[in-house]
C-alpha cells in the first residue's frame, strides 16, 4: 500500500514538472491589446473569416478631411461624364454701340471658359481669343490669315548682297634701305656680315645676294643667303645652325602676304640664276 502511494505521488510530481516545463515556453498575453477593426466591424465576413474591407461605409467626422462620403453610382457617373462632354451655349451676341460713340472694348472672356470643350471634358486652350488690355504686354491681338502672312512675308524687297571686295594684292616687301658696310675684324681676326646684329630680313638677304660673287672663295662677306644647308639658312654672316660662330639672326616681321611675295621673288631669282651659280662652285656651300 505504501508503495503504490508513493507511485502516484511520484507521477503527480513528474506531470506538475511538466506542466510547468511546458507553460514556461508559451507565448504571454499579458499587456497585449486585442486588435480591432477599424472598418466593417458589423460588414461582411469573407470566406476566410477576415473582414472584407474593400466595402467601406460612409463616416461623417468633425474633422472634413477625414470624412468618407458615398461613392456614385455607375449610372450617376455616366450621367455626370456626358453632362461634362455637353458643349456649351453660345453666348448672345452684343447688341451695337451706337453710331455716335466710339466703340468700346469688349470685355475680355477668360481664356476659352466657354469655349470648346474637347472629349475628354477639358477645354480646347488651343482656340485662343483677342484680348485688350490696358497693360499692351498682356494684350492678345488677332492672328494675321494664311494669305496676309503669305503677303507680309513676300511684300518686302530683300536686300541686295554687297558686292564682293576684290581680293588684297599681295604686299610687296618694303623697299630696301641703305647697304651698310663690312665691320673692322674682331681681334681674334674673324670677320661676320654686314648685317650682323641687325635686322636679317628678306631686304637685307637681297643686298647680300646682289653682291654675291658665286666664282669667288665663299667668306661671311660672300655667300648666297637663300641657299640652305642640311633643311636650314645661313645667318647673316653665311654661317648655318651648328657651325662654329652661328648667331641667332634678328629676323623681320611675317605675315601670310609677306611669304607670298617673298616666295615669288625666290623662285624669279631662281628662274635666272647669276652666272657661275652652279653645284660645286667657289661661292656656294653645296
Amino acid at each position: 500500500k505504501n508503495l503504490s502511494s508513493n507511485t502516484s505521488k511520484m507521477k503527480l510530481a513528474i506531470a506538475a514538472v511538466i506542466l510547468g516545463s511546458a507553460a514556461a515556453f508559451s507565448p504571454s498575453t499579458f499587456g497585449v491589446r486585442q486588435s480591432t477593426t477599424l472598418f466593417n466591424a458589423g460588414g461582411h465576413i469573407g470566406s476566410g473569416g477576415m473582414a472584407d474591407t474593400r466595402i467601406v461605409e460612409t463616416l461623417q467626422h468633425e474633422d472634413p478631411r477625414k470624412s468618407i462620403s458615398a461613392a456614385p453610382s455607375f449610372e450617376e457617373y455616366l450621367k455626370s461624364r456626358d453632362a461634362a462632354a455637353a458643349p456649351a451655349p453660345a453666348p448672345a451676341a452684343a447688341a451695337p454701340a451706337p453710331a455716335a460713340a466710339a466703340p468700346a472694348p469688349a470685355a475680355p472672356a477668360a481664356p476659352s471658359a466657354e469655349g470648346h470643350i474637347g472629349s475628354g471634358g477639358m477645354a480646347d486652350t488651343r482656340i485662343v481669343e483677342t484680348l485688350q488690355h490696358e497693360d499692351p504686354r498682356k494684350s492678345i491681338s488677332a492672328a494675321p490669315s494664311f494669305e496676309e502672312y503669305l503677303k507680309s512675308r513676300g511684300g518686302a524687297p530683300a536686300a541686295a548682297a554687297p558686292a564682293a571686295a576684290a581680293p588684297a594684292a599681295p604686299a610687296a616687301p618694303a623697299a630696301p634701305a641703305a647697304v651698310p658696310s663690312a665691320a673692322a675684324p674682331g681681334s681674334d681676326g674673324f670677320q661676320y656680315g654686314i648685317y650682323d646684329g641687325q635686322k636679317w630680313d628678306h631686304n637685307a638677304k637681297k643686298a647680300v645676294y646682289d653682291q654675291w660673287d658665286p666664282t669667288a672663295p665663299r667668306s661671311t662677306l660672300n655667300f648666297n643667303p637663300f641657299e640652305t644647308f642640311g633643311g636650314n639658312s645661313p645667318d647673316a654672316s653665311g654661317i648655318y645652325p651648328g657651325e662654329n660662330r652661328y648667331k641667332d639672326p634678328i629676323r623681320g616681321d611675317v605675315s601670310y602676304a609677306i611669304m607670298m611675295a617673298e616666295k615669288a621673288d625666290i623662285e624669279a631669282m631662281n628662274a635666272n640664276p647669276k652666272a657661275g651659280d652652279a653645284p660645286g662652285a667657289p661661292g656656294r656651300k653645296n
